[in-house]
This record gives structure tokens, C-alpha cells and sequence, in this order.
């Protein structure tokens, strides 16, 4: 199912949920939280969401690719005060291997360790903790893995629970559940996915539903 699919029913999830706080500002925090979560699921493949949260990193193997040109051309030129061979190494490593060893999954992990360490500078804030778990999780599983499983579900309910506590809103740990919950189910067999989701993911590889 496309992301913007599952922005739609989570936004619907997340729209009820408002409608029954009965106040604008709550409701519009309802929908946002109920459409994120809904498309974190798919943190774990190069979707959307990920590519929002991420840097390009095609955009990242130009940049050094071009920084590594200019070393060799600069390798070269008479006035420079370092060893030729030193400068066309580093140039041709610039050009050659970030394409193979950044990746979406890379800077996934970058961000997590972000994430993570400004949770430690916020005094071990759990909410960003929590999150930076989650995305390092998704990271190293593949897809329809861990974010597919009711262990990515409670992870995530966790970090909205925590988050909830930070600003005082029980609706985001509501919406945030929800959203997240709806992606598991349209993702399921009963929605005719072929593949379907595996809710207890390495415990029980073989359930799939």
C-alpha cells in the first residue's frame, strides 16, 4: 500500500480521535501525530518518510565525488605544499566509495544516533531515546520486519507515551498508537497484501497474517 494511502486512513484514525477531544488544537495535534505514525512502519525501506528524515544521499556521493575531483585536480597543481600521490588517493577514495558504503540505511543510523544524542544532552530525555532506538532497529531489519510487529507497535506507543508525558497531551500517545496500528492492519493479508505482516516478527517467523 502507497504512503500516502496509509496517510489518509491514519489521518482519518487520527481526525475521530480529535473529534472526540472537542477542541481544534487538540484534534489538528490528533491528525498530525495519527498520519506520522501511520507512515513510520515503513522507516524500516527507502520510503518517503525515511527520505524526508534523512539526508539524499545520491546528493552526498556528489558532493564528495566533486570535493574528491578537486583534490586529484589540485594534486597536481605546482604550489601545493602536499605529497601528489597523498591528495590523488584521497580524491579517488572521495569518488569511489561513498557511493558503496552510504546508503539510505546509513544515514538512517546517523540520524538515529542524532536523535540519540541529544536525547543524552536533554538530560536522557526517554521520548528521544526511545525514537532513536526505533529508528536503529528499523535500520539493521528488513522490511515488514521489526516495524511490522507488535513489538515495533509497543516501541513506538512507548516513545508516543513519553512524548505525551513531555507535553502534557494524552492525545499523542492515542493518535500515535493508532496511526502506527492502522499501517499493520491494511498492511495484513485482510486487506489482500500478499506478503502480509509477521506480528510477532523473529519469535514466531512462520505466523504471517
Amino acid at each position: 500500500m502507497k504512503g500516502t494511502t496509509h496517510v489518509f486512513i491514519g489521518g482519518v484514525v487520527g481526525s475521530y480521535i480529535g473529534f472526540l477531544e472537542q477542541d481544534p488544537l487538540i484534534a489538528g495535534v490528533s491528525i498530525a501525530a495519527a498520519s506520522l505514525s501511520a507512515l513510520a512502519p515503513d522507516l524500516d525501506t527507502n520510503s518517503t518518510f525515511t527520505n524526508r528524515i534523512t539526508l539524499n544521499p545520491e546528493r552526498i556521493h556528489r558532493i564528495l565525488a566533486l570535493v574528491g575531483i578537486l583534490l586529484i585536480i589540485a594534486a597536481f597543481w605546482p604550489a601545493q605544499p602536499y605529497e601528489t600521490w597523498l591528495l590523488v588517493t584521497i580524491g579517488a577514495a572521495l569518488v569511489i566509495f561513498p557511493k558503496k558504503a552510504i546508503s539510505r540505511k546509513t544515514l538512517l543510523l546517523c540520524t538515529a544516533f542524532l536523535i540519540g544524542g541529544t536525547g543524552i544532552y536533554l538530560d536522557m530525555q526517554p521520548a528521544l531515546l526511545t525514537l532513536s532506538l526505533f529508528l536503529i532497529l528499523a535500520a539493521f531489519s528488513s522490511h515488514r520486519g521489526f516495524t511490522h510487529s507488535l513489538f515495533g507497535l509497543a516501541l513506538w506507543s512507548y516513545m508516543c507515551y513519553e512524548a505525551s508525558l513531555v507535553l502534557n497531551m494524552q492525545v499523542l500517545l492515542t493518535a500515535g498508537a493508532a496511526g502506527y496500528a492502522s499501517h499493520l492492519l491494511t498492511d495484513t493479508k485482510l486487506f489482500l497484501n500478499k506478503r502480509g505482516i509477521k506480528p510477532l516478527w523473529i519469535f514466531l517467523p512462520k505466523l504471517e497474517i
